[in-house]
């Protein structure tokens, strides 16, 4: 194990500098970059953008840094671990192995998802969960109509996970 690990960030929410991901790879050695994209109505407009297309549902100019930076990405030995895959995280996956294999480059790509409960709201509601606002007491029906979006925090332990799976 590695006495120390060098972790950058290139981005906070979607729409950050687009530029970022490629300026820390250039600025020094890392071990692993992160870059956030998502925020509660960043995952709003994604559910909608996938009502529109199924196959969307990420944040699509991620791939286009992907895209530009894959080649020094694997030259630096760098992993990238993002959100940018929204209520889409398989499909993000397939288009970065895609990109990957349009550059003639082999990489490993670990997908986390599960966190999205839109479909399954109202089963949950049947089986006896409540939804209550948690900072207003509001009672869910109330709003249920209104509802565009619907995911839990899965916190680290997946990721990790997906790390241990890439190290193998």
């Amino acid at each position: 194990m590695k006495k120390n690990i060098r972790i950058g960030n290139a981005g906070g929410y979607w729409g950050d500098d687009l530029s970022a991901l490629k300026r820390q790879l250039s600025g020094g050695a890392l071990d692993y970059i992160t870059m956030d994209f998502l925020a509660e109505i960043t995952m709003s407009i994604l559910q909608r953008q996938q009502q529109k297309n199924p196959e969307l549902g990420y944040a699509g100019d991620f791939l286009d840094q992907i895209r530009e930076c894959l080649p020094l990405i694997v030259k630096k030995k760098v992993t990238v671990i993002s959100s940018a895959g929204g209520i889409n995280p398989v499909g993000l996956g397939k288009k970065i192995i895609e990109i990957a294999r349009e550059q003639g480059i082999k990489i490993k790509v670990g997908v986390v998802h599960g966190d999205n409960i839109m479909d399954d709201i109202d089963s949950l509601m049947a089986k006896g969960e409540k939804f209550t606002n948690m900072d207003s007491g509001e009672k869910f029906p109330k709003v249920r109509d209104k509802v565009t979006s619907a995911n839990v925090y899965l916190g680290a332990e997946p990721v990790v996970k997906a790390l241990c799976k890439a190290a193998r």
